[in-house]
């Protein structure tokens, strides 16, 4: 079994040292799934910031969801000093491979001057043409943002 296996099953005690193991080993996949562990106490003890060390490790790998979730734990201050200039980053990194919950992040950011200077055109964009998104989710945003 590896941590992949492990993780699918749910079975957290096995994937604990699993993941570990191959995480240490630079494997990109275990650092995320290693670090969603310690994020919400899953097999091991809950650890904010141990999560943070492992997003980090696993965004230096390619991880574009480890950049999505180091903008939330920037943004709530999760882990790590609160930091809306590196959430933002981290979220236009992700929004940028195409995540559509970050790419709504980042035009949240732009819209509010969070971590950014204010650009209401910009978020704008962002909010209603994520990157790889469906027409049907853009125009659903649209309605969400529409007054």
């Amino acid at each position: 079994m590896n941590c992949a296996k492990a993780a699918a099953r749910t079975d957290w005690s096995a994937a604990a040292g699993l993941c570990q193991k191959e995480a240490e080993g630079g494997d990109v996949a275990a650092q995320r799934t290693l670090a969603m562990m310690y994020d919400e106490g899953r097999g091991v003890g809950q650890d904010k910031a141990l999560a943070v060390t492992w997003y980090s490790r696993a965004a230096l790998g390619g991880d574009h969801r480890a950049n999505e979730r180091l903008g939330y734990m920037y943004r709530d201050g999760a882990g790590i000093k609160r930091d809306e200039k590196q959430s933002a980053q981290f979220f236009k990194r992700a929004a940028d491979a195409g995540l559509n919950l970050s790419a709504l992040e980042y035009g949240v950011a732009l819209d509010e001057g969070r971590g950014v200077s204010r650009n209401d055109a910009e978020g704008e964009t962002e909010y209603r043409s994520p990157p790889g998104s469906s027409a049907g989710l853009a125009r659903g945003l649209d309605r969400m943002l529409t007054p």
